[in-house]
């Protein structure tokens, strides 16, 4: 079988159709599909005709129909190749979502002007303010990050790396160099065009994501319309779906021993079925899908998440994954399916008939896939596995390094483990601290709202308009997936923050909705890790929770995971202290009071030690012999005396509390606060 260049042309112009967006004029988008007026505009020394070769040229510049001079007169969709046609509607099917739906370039201006008119609830905005909105320099306000703002100027520099990256590749019609290009072109993506926005009233929504999706989108209707070429019209309706794909995790540990062999077959798994799933268009596309440039992959970690347009062709594949690899005993799969229907309207006056395109999220499921060796077992053996309790059959009998009998299914990840024994990870008489960063369940809709009620308001009043309302997408698909991109991002920077060198620390599980790490508590961890994470923290809109569980090294983890919050509307940090023999916890209001106490502490050069020779004092004593103990202690810190006092006046106790028991509370919140201060190298004494 040959490659199919057709395919692969498209597949680069539809990465490519919108990359004139960055060459703006009066920080206007013009004409972005023509690249060789933006090339001559912007003085690229580069002849972009002889890098991509006028195939690839001829197929950006239609992707917006009637703005293609040979359309002009008469936009005729049975003159369309099947290429153009598919890169057209992937571009549709996104602006479809958008606030305003469906428009080109040059209707922009008149949609701007009826704005008012067609929705005065919605969207109140004169005329004068949409002209201005449009003149205004472009703004990117993304999930995770500040502002960036654009203009002529810094869009047009890195326009013009973008290309000079890409020629250092060569000609693209040069073949043996077209193994090179996809993947250049996702690492461009990802590193020049993460914070630049692709609307103008979206700001929060990526060029790099519209790229991406354009160039999936475009291999399944590519696919589609080539069922029928000769009848284009024929496809009146498109859907696809999202997957959302997590082993079920808390099901795979005993004593967390098999932490770094979940992480190896969580991949093995993932890239198994993904080349079962996509490995049709590795010749077709010249290597890609690779492990390292997936497009159709959105998020990649130990859940993955990708579009598919067949939900029982996802079912099938990830059955007969599962049941080849026999390394997890089930999966859960999240699915949110979206339709599409495509019909054509006649403009009489330019005697131009356009394709339009509307949008609808149909329905949202889930459901779990279950290894079918899970069921297989002999309920009379002998032989029952230390992992999971599950009887073993005759001469399946497997044993780990410390002789424990497993069943196959647990011996997998076992067997790739280094062998993480929480005793001898912390230590004889050492304490643990977990760190759990919990998402909202529901983080599409979660991340449409927080699209609206923050992200879009931010760029209203950044481009000084008075005050009035845009919504985010209609289904909030594109916000979904720019938010796990963002997250995405925030956790690959929160694993910079740990130095994996270091044998105290463990990374255990990343999803978008939760994030784990394992620390042996030391001098400087997991405090140094939290005040890098709450630096982190700052950046991040998605309303991100922490609850850390501070215990010795026999608390089993199942009863960890029990006590993590079920409340769906928990926000900012819990912490939960089981070292002293009780539960000690501290709830948002509280932990927010450690962080502004430590805070404040390091402000005014108190030391750790201080602290915790407080919370020494704080065991032995009262409330009212603490308070006293303080103010003897800090006579020349007067204003720090009366924040300390007021944090500790602010705690929270059970009725049914015994004395000790809030003794202790106040002690471990002194300790906390201690913990959390940075020391400097000169401080004074209270």
């Amino acid at each position: 079988m040959e490659r199919d260049d057709s395919l692969f042309d498209g597949f680069i112009a539809a990465s490519l159709h919108d990359i004139g967006k960055l060459a703006l004029k009066k920080n206007q988008w013009e004409h972005h599909a023509d690249l060789m007026e933006i090339s001559n505009r912007n003085n690229l020394d580069i002849d972009l005709s002889d890098l991509l070769g006028q195939r690839i040229l001829d197929l950006i510049s239609i992707h917006h129909e009637k703005n293609d001079k040979k359309f002009r007169k008469l936009f005729d969709i049975s003159n369309l190749s099947c290429e153009e046609y598919a890169l057209i509607l992937s571009d549709k099917i996104q602006s479809s979502m958008s606030p305003h739906g469906d428009y080109s370039e040059d209707e922009e201006e008149e949609y701007f002007k009826n704005l008012s008119k067609e929705d005065q609830n919605r969207i109140n905005l004169s005329k004068e303010e949409a002209n201005r909105l449009k003149s205004a320099e472009r703004y990117f306000n993304p999930y995770y990050g500040n502002v960036t703002k654009w203009n002529d100027a810094n869009s047009s520099l890195v326009l013009k790396d973008f290309f000079s990256e890409l020629n250092k590749l060569g000609k693209f019609e040069f073949e043996p160099h077209k193994k090179y290009w996809a993947n250049k072109l996702f690492r461009l993506q990802k590193e020049m065009l993460r914070n630049y926005p692709f609307l103008t009233f979206i700001p929060h929504l990526s060029l790099k994501l519209h790229l991406q999706l354009s160039s999936v989108l475009f291999l399944f209707l590519y696919e589609e319309v080539k069922k029928d070429p000769y009848n284009l019209k024929q496809m009146n309706k498109f859907k696809f779906y999202t997957f959302e794909v997590s082993p079920n995790f808390f099901e795979m540990f005993y004593r967390l021993r098999d932490v770094n062999g979940f992480h190896s077959t969580t991949k093995k798994f993932s890239e198994k079925f993904l080349n079962r799933l996509f490995g049709k268009y590795k010749k077709k596309l010249y290597g890609i899908p690779h492990k390292n440039s997936n497009p159709f992959m959105f998020y990649d970690k130990d859940t993955f998440m990708f579009l598919h347009p067949s939900l029982e062709t996802v079912r099938e594949a990830l059955q007969e994954t599962l049941n080849e690899l026999n390394v997890f005993y089930s999966i859960s799969v999240e699915v949110n399916e979206y339709n599409f229907d495509i019909n054509f309207k006649n403009d009489e006056i330019n005697a131009l008939e356009h394709i339009n395109v509307q949008s609808s999220l149909s329905d949202q499921m889930s459901f779990t896939i279950s290894s079918h060796d899970a069921f297989d077992y002999d309920t009379y053996s002998e032989n029952i596995c230390m992992a999971c309790g599950r009887p073993i059959k005759p001469g399946q009998e497997r044993k780990d390094d410390k002789d424990n009998v497993l069943c196959e299914l647990c011996y997998e990840p076992r067997k790739k483990s280094t062998g993480c024994d929480l005793d001898l990870f912390g230590g004889t008489g050492e304490h643990l601290s977990y760190i759990f960063l919990i998402m909202p369940k529901d983080l599409k809709n979660h991340s449409r709202e927080i699209a609206e009620s923050c992200l879009i308001d931010q760029f209203l009043a950044e481009s000084k308009i008075k005050p009035y309302s845009i919504p985010p997408t209609e289904n909030g698909l594109l916000e979904y997936l720019q938010a796990l991109d963002d997250f995405s991002l925030f956790q690959d920077e929160l694993q910079q923050g740990v130095d994996t060198k270091n044998d105290s620390v463990i990374n255990f599980f990343n999803s978008p909705r939760l994030t784990c790490y394992l620390f042996r508590e030391t001098e400087s961890q997991p405090w140094g890790f939290l005040r890098y994470l709450n630096s982190k923290r700052e950046y991040l809109k998605l309303g991100l929770s922490l609850v850390l569980i501070n215990c010795n090294t026999k608390t089993p983890f199942w009863s960890l995971i029990e006590s993590i919050p079920k409340d769906k509307n928990l926000k900012n940090d819990v912490f939960y202290d089981l070292s002293g023999g009780c539960v000690t916890m501290f709830n948002s209001e509280e932990v927010n009071e450690i962080r502004n106490l430590a805070e404040l502490a390091t402000k005014n050069n108190i030391t750790q030690t201080q602290f915790f020779n407080i919370s020494d004092v704080a065991l032995s004593y009262s409330k009212e012999e603490l308070l006293l103990e303080i103010e003897i202690r800090m006579n020349r810190r007067k204003s720090f005396m009366n924040e300390l006092e007021r944090g500790i006046n602010m705690l929270e106790f059970e009725e049914s509390n015994k004395e000790y028991e809030n003794r202790l509370k106040r002690a471990v919140f002194l300790k906390y606060i201690g913990k959390l201060v940075q020391n400097k190298n000169h401080q004074r004494r209270w």
